[in-house]
């Protein structure tokens, strides 16, 4: 049977690897919430805390030398990977709308090509079908049009989904190429492309993601190109005809040029909390000013390691004005009761 509750106020609290709760304890190291084995959470908000003597009073600053707060999230995006998704976003090609464009070089839009988790037909792109007394052409491949980056400029990594057709053997019925390359805006709304790089090649087909060495390229726009060999028919496939692999996604990771959830002084954590709870002079211990503000989250976090809510004190130090900073979540748990 499942237990579905609300978390305690001792589960959503983050926590230093030493079982630390206080934030200024451990400056510059994160403290972390993670569901543990068996466990989903839902979180709904986090609650910051904040004491010290005269706290209040200085609301331009976190730290003495320019301090932040900086909060991850740690979570899977839909396409299999873990990243924190406020330093991160991604930009995919994945819309029949977005097959359709670009250069066609004997490759075609598949309406077909696979199916969504909700039933639906999803698109892709391949070399159009040939039957197998046709000749297989030489130069099929796709070009997209530009993708132009929003909110950020160093690319982190690329990753692809590739329906590669191999036989019940494992032998790859066919072969595809990825390359990219990248481009700097330009005068007049131009943009100048650097060379191709290839990301995978026909003797790497199980390979899906690339990954770049620091430091990260730094580019507006970025371009795919996939070139594509078609594979004999056989079993499974639509009348025996050719068949090159069919591409169903192209995606790029960037990192964001401003982090959400990074904040520089009180004030710029106080002015951005969904609610300010406390803002009380001696309200702490009778005699320390406090602070507590709270952060809508909204998210899930599923039983994996990987997965985590995590926050740390970074940048100059503590002043002295500052001597508790504590972070709880609140929300519900989902685990399986062994009774």
């Amino acid at each position: 049977m499942f237990e579905n509750r609300p978390l305690t106020p001792a589960e959503g609290r983050l926590r230093h690897p030493t079982g630390s709760e206080n934030l200024v304890e451990h400056p510059a190291e994160w403290y972390s919430l993670i569901a543990g084995d068996g466990a989903r959470l839902t979180l709904g908000s986090a609650f910051v805390t904040l004491a010290g003597p005269d706290l209040l009073s200085h609301f331009d600053k976190l730290g003495a030398g320019g301090g932040t707060l900086d909060f991850a999230l740690e979570l899977a995006d839909r396409f299999g990977a873990v990243h924190d998704v406020t330093s991160v976003t991604v930009h995919a090609l994945e819309q029949a709308s977005e097959w359709r464009r670009g250069e066609h070089h004997g490759t075609t839009m598949a309406p077909d090509a696979g199916v969504l988790a909700d039933g639906s037909s999803r698109a892709g792109m391949r070399g159009g079908d040939l039957l197998p007394s046709q000749p297989p052409p030489t130069g099929v491949y796709w070009i997209s049009a530009p993708v132009v980056f929003r909110n950020g400029r160093e690319v982190e990594g690329l990753f692809w989904e590739v329906d590669d057709l191999r036989k019940p053997s494992g032998e790859a019925m066919g072969a595809f190429k990825i390359s990219v390359r990248f481009g700097q805006s330009a005068a007049g709304g131009e943009m100048n492309w650097r060379p191709w790089r290839a990301v995978t090649a026909a003797a790497e087909p199980a390979r899906r993601s690339y990954r770049f060495d620091e430091p990260a390229p730094s580019a507006d726009a970025v371009q795919w190109r996939v070139d594509l060999k078609y594979g004999p028919g056989g079993a499974g496939h639509a009348e025996g005809r050719l068949r090159t692999p069919t591409v169903l996604l192209l995606g790029t990771r960037i990192r964001l040029e401003s982090r959400r959830l990074h904040f520089e002084s009180l004030g710029d954590l106080v002015s951005h909390a969904d609610e300010r709870i406390l803002l009380q002079p001696g309200g702490w211990n009778g005699t320390d000013d406090v602070a507590i503000v709270r952060i809508t989250l909204g998210i899930p976090l599923s039983s994996s390691p990987m997965e985590a809510v995590r926050v740390k004190l970074a940048g100059g130090g503590v002043p002295p004005s500052v001597t508790y900073v504590r972070v709880q979540c609140t929300g519900g748990i989902l685990f399986e009761d062994a009774g």
